[in-house]
């Protein structure tokens, strides 16, 4: 590109210099041609000149031949006329003077032109000169160019090589951080993997007494079995002509005869000895206190009605939450509820509804005290049970319906209402059967909303019209959230309850907590009988129902009757 520029600027220069000489030359000739016009014309009024003297000469001697006898009277004007020719001769001579000027002066500028021409030639051979130093220049400027090209060039590598050496450390701190992380990553795998041998270490420990239990409970029921084949033996002849129903008559005839009336009445008199029965024996107590008394329990021994009931109980299969700790959270009996451990608030930021609080709500105060917002819904009274700055009262019945009564609210409108959009919320929903409108017409959306939900079903009946209906709302609150824990309440069982063949019990209410099925959350098979250590019955008078192990398909056929 220089070296280009560099020629097109001495063309400029010898251009102007040609173009300069070209002026010079034209202007010289242009002189040249006015000297010899000039010269020309001399010429010519001399020649004119000579011609009228030659005619003057010429016409005088006509005029002395013709006229001599005039000579005289004509000698003055010959006189006048010789001063005319000595004037028009000093002016031819004054004339060849100038002519003579003229030609020294055309000598002196044909010597100028001559000069100018040596200037010209000299000027040309310094132009020459110049060219040459020009190109010398050009190509030095060339030498120079590419000796910046070069230092270019190296400049260039040196940042390639630079860049190079950034990627290279890039790579280097990628390579730390990721180690870094796969470090850390493997720090939580090594803590859950503790968490884990500890939760094993728990599980086999629980499997060890479970299978301490089971060896005494196979022990007993083999010493029951041998006097069970004992009794059946001696009684064999008088049921030969007996149908299978009879015999089922038998064994609950058997039932109604496992204590006598007069000790079952006495339950709640019994002294402290008692307290050391267990569940099965409380159990057996009660329902046996029951069939005496007449209270109505509803009997239901059909092959469908075991085979609903088994689908209910397996949609309701808890499940444990590695690395969580359940707790039990309200009254001591009815009103409390075993969730898992929600996180203390300290900036009381925490957002918690209950619906359905009646007069009372235990539930509510205590998640007052871990830094939580209570809203409570009730439509059937007209203010709430306490009076705390953190607990807001609504005076509305909660429907899953979407055409609103004056009274009435749902979920989208509550959430709208209090803008809790993004929220994690716990809930507890005990509404006397609403409970299955309310999730049939909640949104996998809107339910998302819930981090953790309590929840009463009422009217677990096999022979219920709507029990298949039921038991697709259950699949459906299984997509977005998983079982923890299950009770049944006794507050209407067991004279609600449903005895199914081989005498196990189908609660006519369920109390049920479910966990929003998050990443963060790793669910676990639950290996704990139901109920458990945290569960009391919602009547403190009653025992607890049984529901036994959920993840052990054998103990499905167990009864709390087993040992009769």
């Amino acid at each position: 590109m220089l070296k280009s520029f560099l020629t097109k600027l001495r063309r400029f220069f010898l251009s102007e210099i040609i173009e300069n000489q070209s002026k010079l030359i034209e202007a010289i000739g242009n002189q040249i041609i006015n000297l010899a016009e000039n010269q020309s014309k001399i010429i010519e009024a001399i020649e004119n000149q000579s011609k009228l003297i030659e005619i003057i000469e010429n016409g005088s001697i006509k005029l002395i031949e013709n006229q001599s006898h005039s000579i005289k009277d004509q000698s003055v004007f010959f006189e006048n006329l010789l001063k005319q020719i000595e004037c028009q001769t000093g002016r031819i001579e004054y004339q060849s003077e100038q002519l003579e000027n003229l030609s020294r002066h055309t000598e002196n500028q044909t010597s100028k032109i001559v000069y100018q021409t040596e200037q010209l030639e000299n000027l040309s051979r310094h132009t020459e000169n110049q060219t040459s130093k020009i190109v010398y220049q050009t190509e030095h400027i060339e030498n120079q160019s590419k000796h910046l090209e070069n230092q270019t060039s190296k400049i260039v590598y040196q940042t390639e090589h630079i860049e190079n050496q950034s990627k290279h450390l890039e790579n280097q701190t990628s390579k730390i951080v990721y180690q870094t992380e796969h470090i850390e990553n493997q720090s939580k795998h090594l803590e859950y993997q503790t968490s884990k041998i500890v939760y094993q270490t728990e599980h086999i420990e629980n499997q060890s007494k479970h299978l301490e239990y089971q060896t005494s409970k196979i022990v007993y029921q083999t010493e029951q079995l041998e006097n069970q084949l004992k009794h059946i033996a001696n009684i064999t002849i008088k049921i030969d002509n007996l149908n299978q129903e009879v015999n089922e008559l038998k064994v609950f005839l058997g039932l109604l005869n496992y204590n006598s009336a007069q000790q079952i009445k006495n339950h709640e008199k019994e002294d402290e000895t008692d307290e050391n029965k267990t569940l099965h024996e409380k159990s057996k107590d009660l329902m046996a206190f029951h069939l005496i008394d007449n209270i109505k329990i509803r009997f239901d021994f059909s092959q469908e009605a075991y085979q609903k009931a088994l689908s209910v109980f397996d949609l309701l299969t808890p499940m444990d939450v590695l690395g969580k700790r359940k707790v039990r959270l309200g009254s001591e009996f009815d009103g409390g509820y075993i969730t898992i451990e929600p996180e203390t608030r300290q900036e009381k930021d925490g957002i918690a509804y209950s619906f359905g609080i009646s007069t009372y709500d235990p539930w509510s105060l205590e998640m007052v005290e871990r830094g939580y917002n209570v809203f409570q819904y009730d439509g059937t009274i007209e203010n709430g049970p306490y009076n705390h700055p953190m607990i807001h009262f609504f005076k509305y019945m909660i429907t899953g319906s979407s055409r609103l009564k004056k009274n009435e609210k749902n979920i989208r409108q509550i959430l709208k209402d209090n803008n809790h959009y993004d929220k994690n919320i716990m809930v507890n929903i005990d509404i006397e059967g609403g409970e299955w409108d309310l999730f049939e017409s909640i949104t996998n959306e809107e339910i998302m909303h819930f981090e953790q939900i309590i929840v009463e079903f009422h009217g677990f009946l096999p022979s219920d019209d709507k029990i298949t209906k039921k038991m697709e709302i259950l699949k459906k609150i299984n997509e977005t959230h998983q079982c923890i824990h299950i009770h049944a309440n006794n507050g209407a069982c067991p004279n609600l309850a449903t005895i199914l063949l081989g005498f196990r019990q189908f609660p006519f209410l369920i109390e049920a907590t479910y966990l929003r099925k998050d990443p963060s959350y790793e669910f676990v098979e639950c290996l704990d009988e139901f109920p458990g250590n945290l569960d009391s019955p919602n009547g403190p008078f009653l025992p607890d129902m049984y529901l036994g192990f959920f993840n052990k398909p054998q103990k499905r056929t167990d009864t709390i009757d087993e040992n009769i």
